[in-house]
């Protein structure tokens, strides 16, 4: 998770949460979301991926990077 701003980074529109925002990592400008919104589909698709079907509005409330990672845990979890 970066801090900075990519150097020479434009701002964009996060197609999710309608933030503008710019590239802080190298590759959430290619897929325009913000970091946040980055971290929180990555998020779901590990549930998925681990055969849990939580909708995105799993993660609605959570407003840091933290606080996904924490309801992640807990979530995995749950499929031991």
């Amino acid at each position: 998770m970066g801090k900075h701003f990519k150097k020479g980074s434009g701002c964009f529109k996060c197609r999710l949460c309608g933030k503008l925002t710019r590239d802080v990592n190298g590759y959430n400008g290619s897929i325009e979301l913000c970091e946040l919104c980055d971290i929180k589909t990555g998020a779901e698709n590990t549930l998925s991926d681990s055969g849990m079907d939580y909708p995105w509005h799993v993660f609605d409330a959570c407003t840091t990077p933290a606080e996904v990672y924490k309801l992640l845990e807990e979530k995995l979890k749950e499929l031991q």
